[in-house]
């Protein structure tokens, strides 16, 4: 199985372990693949897609753009982990790739707080930005957010889930993660 890492830094790893950087050689490659990989176990449009990454070319040379981003996607991954429902929709088999951000929701949504954390190594696609793609720069900040605020909500519950136990070290530990990841106080004007 292929790995994908987006939390913290951002790594692609094939089903050994050796690193697969070429496939991230370029912001389009690695903003197509986290995009898809968040989708998981959906797809996206094909339009949606162009759109989002290629907002100012005309729609025949997005179209190009993304199906020659697919073509390289599938040849360096291996044909099985770029999926396609007809000529519409594209999308990763999540059995054939791991994506460090979909583990962590899933850890997330099963109140597995800690496991979250562990997985939880920093901002999604930390560095990644696509010029020129306001509505994708958008979505990639919601996303951070998102998971930021969930891997917060995760430290805090977890501190007040041992403090319950009567756990006041593991309740610090987790308290202090929790602040770590708060966001910054504002003063107001």
């Amino acid at each position: 199985m292929i790995r994908l890492w987006v939390l913290g830094s951002i790594r692609l790893c094939d089903d050994g372990g050796a690193p697969l950087e070429r496939v991230l050689a370029g912001d389009h490659r690695t903003a197509l693949l986290g995009y898809l990989a968040l989708a998981w176990p959906g797809s996206r449009r094909r339009e949606s897609i162009m759109a989002l990454l290629w907002p100012d070319q005309e729609v025949a040379q997005a179209r190009h753009s993304l199906r020659q981003l697919l073509h390289v996607l599938r040849v360096e991954l291996g044909e099985g982990v770029i999926t396609a429902t007809g000529d519409e929709f594209v999308g990763v088999d999540g059995g054939a790739l791991w994506c460090d951000a979909v583990a962590f929701r899933r850890a997330v949504h099963a109140a597995e707080y800690e496991r979250a954390l562990e997985l939880y190594d920093g901002p999604f696609c930390a560095g990644l930005s696509l010029p020129g793609a306001a509505e994708f720069d958008r979505w990639l900040e919601r996303t951070r957010r998102e998971l930021h605020e969930a891997a917060a909500d995760s430290a805090r519950l977890l501190a007040l889930r041992c403090d319950a136990k009567g756990r006041p070290a593991d309740a610090l530990h987790w308290g202090r993660r929790a602040l770590l990841l708060a966001p910054p106080l504002t003063a107001k004007p």
